[in-house]
């Protein structure tokens, strides 16, 4: 409701005020003598249109009741400018009840946009750790409301199969290998970068199953194995990504692939074309500082090579060249900063520079037995994911994954979460969740007449003050959908997911939805009906499975 406020006061400023590029900011009441939604705008315009914000307030009020807007009940004013809405108890009643179609959701006003949402993204130099989950699942339920409004979203993981890393990953699985088979090779233990357990594991499996390539000189089969390593992780990544829940990826990009089809060389060559580059010091590099870096950035070395940003900026133009008009990436916070050069040479190639979006995440960290796992997939200390979901289901982790803002830090402590009780958030909504349930079905096994229809005039939900509170919080969820698209945030998902459940358990413990007025009762059973049905909807966008029966 708060969106189609503010659209309704912005058409005011427009047309009664004659201004333009002013921020509409409506807020959710906390008595309900100011109403369900205040907005203090006029404090805001008073310098602008030197006028005091109760006259702007007036003007704002007459405005309103002359456009008759049904949705209100009555809009006051109160000092020293506020300008409160009451929502119209029909007005609640029936927007908490469309949900009663399980096809329902509210229409939404927005600027529908072809979206490439780049994820997870990990090198594929062995399993994905706790970290990744963290950027999986946060990006998963983003794409599940970027879609839910009516965007077109693909999903994209972009492999990072190029360069010295992937060089000393098969080195790494070249070593374990051979030493399962008792092979003296030139490396030793201190060329291995990579020994994690997954590395040495897949150097033992390669000896079972490829035992022949020690037979080759150590070049050959170290350009082997690594063709093979990637081959094998990359299987792991998508094996642990459905373990998540996630959806298959619409795309994944190899880096090598930009190197192979001269994408990379033609990225370089429009740069300098461009004239946002220049040498120094046998360097070419790339003037980032007129859009805002700190400093400019080395796209090809002394030496020749090219720098990781080279391969990134290939990759980002090949997506808008798709077709792409809206680019997202979700990275971690220790890349703030990165995303102004990718930026910056994007628009130097005519691109627009709001059509890259990055978000960011932090790190999370797994407790168990009031010690924290550490991770270091160098020093094969990874806290892998498929480790984590041996403790913690996926519903679970999915959950206290968005317990936080994303860039916030976060702590999963294993033996809190996966204790079932009302002090762990996860199985209070899902107790919630039940009780709804229960409701109907002791209602179906008592009552076999036809209930009313949402055409029909309900005359008696929502007269109590706790069923209003649960009506208003119901209606709610269109805003809340809004700002988690605006924010890219499915943390506001989960607070207002537990605050639908506390609503409900309120209510519950105050109202009887089945007692002796029958006509009540099969308006409240509407309402639990329309309720269930806004518990699913809010759980498949967090792809967690509600369970109706505890």
């Amino acid at each position: 409701m708060k969106k189609q406020i503010e659209q309704k006061i912005q058409t005011f400023i427009q047309k009664e005020l004659k201004l333009e590029n002013i921020e509409v900011e409506v807020l959710a009441t906390k008595k309900n003598s100011y109403g369900d939604y205040s907005t203090n705008l006029p404090l805001k315009l008073s310098k602008i249109v030197n006028k005091s914000p109760l006259d702007i307030a007036e003007q704002l009020l007459k405005y309103l009741e002359e456009s008759n807007f049904p949705e209100f009940e009555k809009i006051t004013v109160t000092k020293p400018g506020f300008v409160n809405f009451f929502l119209s108890l029909d007005y609640l009643v029936k927007n908490s009840l469309y949900f009663l179609d399980k096809k329902y959701k509210p229409e939404f006003i927005i600027n529908k946009q072809k979206i490439n949402y780049e994820f997870i993204s990990a090198n594929p130099t062995g399993d994905l750790h706790i970290g990744h989950a963290r950027n999986a699942i946060v990006g998963d339920i983003t794409i599940n409301l970027l879609q839910y409004i009516g965007h077109e979203v693909k999903r994209e993981y972009y492999i990072n199969d190029a360069g010295n890393q992937i060089n000393e990953l098969a080195k790494s699985v070249y070593f374990f290998f051979a030493k399962e088979l008792n092979k003296d090779i030139s490396l030793t233990k201190e060329d291995v970068s990579y020994n994690g357990i997954e590395i040495k594991e897949y150097g033992i499996l390669l000896a079972k199953t490829k035992a022949k390539l020690i037979k080759l000189s150590e070049e050959e089969a170290i350009k082997k194995i690594q063709k093979l390593t990637l081959k094998y992780f990359l299987k792991e990544i998508k094996t642990v990504i459905n373990a998540l829940n996630i959806p298959s990826f619409d795309f994944f990009t190899s880096e090598q692939s930009f190197y192979d089809k001269g994408k990379v060389d033609q990225t370089i060559t429009q740069l300098i074309e461009s004239k946002h580059t220049y040498e120094k010091d046998g360097a070419l590099w790339l003037k980032t500082s007129d859009f805002g870096d700190d400093k400019d950035r080395v796209l090809v070395k002394q030496d020749k090579t090219l720098t990781y940003m080279v391969p990134d900026i290939a990759n980002h133009v090949a997506k808008l060249e798709r077709g792409f008009n809206q680019l997202i990436d979700l990275w971690g916070t220790d890349h703030h900063g990165y995303e102004t050069r990718i930026r910056a040479a994007l628009v130097f190639l005519g691109y627009k520079p709001e059509q890259l979006e990055v978000n960011f995440i932090n790190m999370v960290k797994i407790i168990s037995n009031n010690e924290e796992f550490k991770m270091s997939k160098r020093k094969g200390t990874s806290l892998r994911i498929k480790d984590v979901l041996k403790a913690i289901d996926s519903d679970l982790l999915r959950f206290f994954i968005v317990s936080k803002s994303k860039e916030q830090s976060l702590s999963i402590d294993v033996e809190f979460v996966t204790t079932k009780n009302n002090n762990n958030p996860f199985y209070y909504f899902q107790y919630a969740n039940a009780r709804v349930n229960q409701i109907l079905e002791k209602y179906k096994g008592q009552v076999n007449k036809k209930l009313p229809k949402l055409t029909d005039k309900l005359t008696l939900v929502g007269q109590d003050e706790k069923e209003r509170s649960l009506l208003l919080k119901m209606v709610e969820f269109e805003d809340i959908i809004y700002q988690g698209v605006k924010d890219k945030e499915p943390y506001i998902l989960v607070v207002y997911l537990k605050e639908l459940a506390q609503e409900f358990n309120s209510y519950y413990n105050y109202c009887i939805v089945i007692g002796k007025d029958n006509k009540l009762t099969e308006e409240r059973i509407l309402l639990m009906m329309a309720l269930k049905n806004l518990f699913q909807q809010i759980l498949a966008l967090l792809g967690i499975t509600p369970i109706n029966k505890m």
